[in-house]
């Protein structure tokens, strides 16, 4: 049955537990990756699993309407978790992973505060973890090893309605500490069904394969429960398995002859160096591969070329990329590239027009140049019954640079403990605080309003110098972030870069990244800190933690090896 013959799509959307009776035979739904090897689970193993989690959690004295914190690391026990308080009529509260780089000290302090804040009835974690949640609670509550799970009297509780408190997420922290978005059922059930029709899932030939963290939107709505919605077999992979060895995740799925995944931009570099490593292996992406979602951070042409050049083994076909924009905020996807809509698109646009509010074309001289051209690639058009709009000082209208502006039926009802929702969201439009602009119906988002700085009357965005860094070849992809360090009005920017190569010379490559700044982007560096390799902080995602980097940059911390000030154009 095509999701489609089942589903609502732009109809009334079905409750979020309505197919829990569903009868899916006995193919296997989840095959996940548990204690260093993967299992096979069908839907009526799901759904078991599920109200025994339950169970459990109704022992331990939750009961409809609590919240439960969970430490989600990817495995069947967290996905029968989060089923198994929605059949109790309890709401998740997906606990933050730790982010890169961050101590342990300071990673029990933040769960301290998202647990004051949610004040569960119970809190659940991998054995692994178990300690780390009793020392961050200050008060006694049950804490339950996911394992511990499996083995209670199955039961179900009253379920949840519509307007139920079902989840509770954390946007990224890329930019300040996350925040808690709560969900409501409606909310969820909407993204999941606008998502299965965007892409149209197919059950009886879509299969997944992945390895994105289930305690990131992307990994978790975007694919475990995209699979629990329209019943199509997922391959969940391990986030540290996938990063040990990136080329486990094309051998997933190569041996689940995928045909749809989802990964940041970061995922397709680290796969094409780990070929690059190894060119005699000819070991791309499956032919079966049809739709690959992109999102979860800026999506550069350097990244559809990654993907697409024959060169750099993935093979992928240029039409299979489907570039998207979302936030926690909106549960997850706000824009997705339309399955049939061929190559991504991406704009030629001039940069001087650009920092003036207008995305305007390049003229010939410039595209000769090309140094005053910038290339933003197109990350879709909105989902059916999601309003996009951009709010510019320049007016509306095609090429109007601006904040994007969100409404949709999947926004949150607020953060947890309100902490600001009511500046963020007002009439029911969502400020996303990212930068962007719209050109024939696609969005093109260009950074985070926190990351752009004016320099001698240009904007500017720091992601942008970043690519600037990389492409000239001195530091590699992921490895460098560049962040305002300055009081307000008086930009000072600096590099924090992950240097993995001890053997060279750190002054000369701060003044060589120092050099290129200015000189492909206009903008000087007053210093770069070099880290040791995997202390660059970063989200639980693999986006660049930038208040991470700008407390490193001021007062130091874990990992800085040293420290370049840098004059001039680093001369």
């Amino acid at each position: 049955m095509h999701t489609s013959d089942r589903l609502s799509g732009a109809g009334r959307i079905p409750g979020l537990l309505s197919i829990i009776d569903a009868d899916r035979g006995a193919t296997p739904i989840l095959t996940t990756w548990d204690d260093g090897a993967y299992h096979a689970w069908t839907w009526d193993d799901w759904r078991s699993r599920s109200e025994r989690a339950a169970g459990a959690l109704h022992a331990s004295g939750v009961r409809s309407g609590d919240a439960v914190a969970v430490l989600l690391t990817n495995g069947f026990d967290s996905c029968a978790a989060v089923v198994g308080a929605w059949l109790l009529g309890a709401h998740v509260v997906s606990l933050p992973m730790p982010p890169r780089g961050m101590d342990f000290e300071r990673y029990q302090q933040l769960l301290g505060r998202v647990l004051d804040h949610a004040r569960p009835a119970a809190t659940v974690a991998d054995q692994a973890y178990a300690s780390v949640l009793s020392g961050a609670q200050a008060e006694a509550t049950p804490t339950l090893a996911l394992q511990a799970l499996r083995d209670a009297p199955p039961m179900v509780g009253p379920g949840l309605a519509d307007d139920d408190i079902a989840f509770v997420q954390f946007s990224s922290g890329s930019t300040r500490e996350p925040r808690g978005c709560v969900l409501t059922a409606r909310a969820v059930a909407w993204q999941l069904d606008a998502l299965a029709h965007a892409l149209r899932i197919d059950p009886e030939r879509d299969r997944g394969a992945v390895w994105l963290p289930m305690s990131h939107d992307m990994g978790l709505f975007g694919c475990v429960l995209l699979s629990y919605w329209t019943g199509h077999p997922l391959m969940l992979g391990d986030p540290q398995r996938f990063l040990r060895n990136p080329m486990t995740w094309l051998e997933d799925c190569r041996s689940h002859g995928a045909t749809v995944s989802a990964a940041p931009s970061f995922a397709l570099d680290l796969v094409a160096r780990a070929i690059g490593r190894r060119p005699a292996l000819q070991a791309g992406m499956p032919a079966t591969m049809r739709k690959l979602v992109l999102g979860g951070e800026p999506i550069s042409t350097h990244t559809l070329r990654t993907a697409t050049d024959p060169a750099t083994g993935l093979g992928l076909p240029p039409e299979a990329l489907l570039p998207a924009y979302g936030l926690a905020e909106a549960t997850l996807a706000v824009t997705l590239t339309p399955v049939d809509d061929g190559v991504p698109g991406s704009l030629r646009v001039d940069a001087a027009a650009l920092s003036r509010g207008r995305a305007g074309p390049c003229s010939a001289g410039s595209e000769q140049a090309g140094t005053d051209a910038v290339e933003v690639v197109a990350c879709g058009r909105a989902l059916p019954g999601v309003d996009v709009q951009i709010e510019s000082p320049k007016g509306g209208g095609d090429g109007a640079v601006g904040e994007i502006c969100v409404r949709s039926p999947a926004l949150a009802a607020g953060y947890m403990g309100d902490d600001g929702w009511a500046s963020r969201c007002q009439g029911g439009v969502l400020r996303t605080g990212d930068q962007g602009f719209l050109h024939d119906g696609r969005l093109y988002v260009l950074g985070r309003k926190d990351d752009m700085v004016s320099v001698g009357g240009r904007n500017l965005f720091t992601r942008d110098i970043e690519l600037a860094l990389s492409d000239a070849g001195a530091i590699k992809p992921g490895r460098v972030a560049v962040v305002n360090v300055g009081r307000v009005g008086t930009p000072e920017l600096a590099a924090v870069v992950e240097d993995a190569d001890s053997r060279r010379d750190l002054r000369e490559l701060a003044r060589e990244l120092a050099r290129t700044s200015f000189r492909d982007c206009g903008a000087r560096l007053s210093s770069c800190v070099f880290v040791e390799a995997g202390m660059l902080p970063k989200t639980s995602s693999g986006k660049v933690q930038r208040h991470g980097c700008v407390a490193l940059v001021r007062a130091g911390g874990a990992g800085v090896v040293a420290r370049v000030a840098l004059t001039s154009e680093g001369a």
